[in-house]
């Protein structure tokens, strides 16, 4: 019962160290495996953020729209004569005003490809930013709204000056962070979950060469990102955290930024496991004693 009652001892330990570690904080540059961040033993849980790979207050527009957003109105942008099929994003700059803002993407026909409302990070963060292609017919075709008009028919009361810019040539602009967790023991089930998060994230878990062997977009509370993974036998567990749509964790795959923190936690052991382990303790102890009195 004495070993028992310190492996019970030992797994409670273990797993109150991952709910109560201080947070460590991911360092920038660290866009792909070969630089991800690794982090000491003890460290259970990270705080980091998704910027942009460029600073778009650098990069000069192929197009720019100055505008004013009045309630119950849609402004609609378009540009001809382009290369079908070109990337390009489109990003609002609200500093004039705040305006919270939603962006739509339509195709020649109208129809609605894609929408953003706070992806932008000009401004406030209330600004929209989308990412698409050239239209079939050599075009570009944006609507602006207020937010909460979903469908663009203008059911919003918001209103104010705003800047729209195009960008061709690239349709993301969002980077992925890797991260690399040590000193866990060999064969123990974690739980990875994004337990907090300014945008709608990914994570992917890759093996000690880095490749991809799993993946999760919604699987944890409010449509954030959780894995249950088994250490491997170096002691290790790595990570890559990305927002939707990007699955292969590569930058420049997505337009989602903000902050984020990655809580690695120790998966409870099942209730059958302890009732084997304590029959088998029970059988070994009964061994003994019959050997004993032998």
């Amino acid at each position: 019962m004495k070993l028992q009652k310190k492996l019970g001892i030992a797994l409670i330990a273990y797993a109150l160290s991952a709910n109560f570690a201080s947070a460590a904080s991911e360092t920038e540059g660290n866009n792909d495996f070969a630089s991800r961040n690794i982090f000491a033993p003890g460290t259970f849980v990270v705080d980091g953020e998704l910027t942009p790979l460029y600073d778009l207050s650098s990069l000069t527009p192929d197009f720019t729209y100055q505008d004013t957003l009045s309630a119950n109105q849609v402004l609609s942008f378009s540009e001809s004569g382009l290369s079908s099929g070109t990337p390009f994003f489109a990003a609002i700059d609200n500093t004039a005003s705040g305006v919270d803002t939603r962006l739509g993407v339509f195709d020649e026909t109208n129809f609605q490809l894609d929408d953003n409302d706070d992806g932008s990070p000009l401004g406030n963060g209330l600004g929209s930013l989308i990412g698409n292609q050239v239209n079939n017919d050599q075009s570009i075709n944006l609507k602006v709204t207020g937010y909460n008009d979903y469908n663009f028919d203008g059911s919003h009361t918001l209103a104010g000056d705003f800047t729209l810019n195009i960008y061709l040539g690239f349709d993301a602009i969002g980077e992925v962070d890797y991260l690399s967790f040590t000193g866990l023991t060999p064969g123990a089930q974690m739980k990875a979950e994004i337990t907090s998060a300014d945008f709608d994230t990914t994570l992917g878990l890759f093996d000690d060469t880095g490749n991809l062997i799993d993946w999760d977009d919604d699987g944890g509370q409010d449509a954030l990102s959780l894995l249950i993974a088994t250490v491997s036998s170096n002691g290790e567990l790595n990570f890559a955290i990305s927002g939707y749509p990007d699955f292969n964790f590569a930058s420049g795959s997505n337009n989602q930024f903000g902050q984020y923190q990655l809580t690695l936690t120790a998966v409870p052991v099942p209730a059958a496991v302890w009732l084997f382990g304590s029959g088998l303790l029970g059988l070994i102890g009964l061994g003994n004693r019959n050997r004993r009195n032998a």
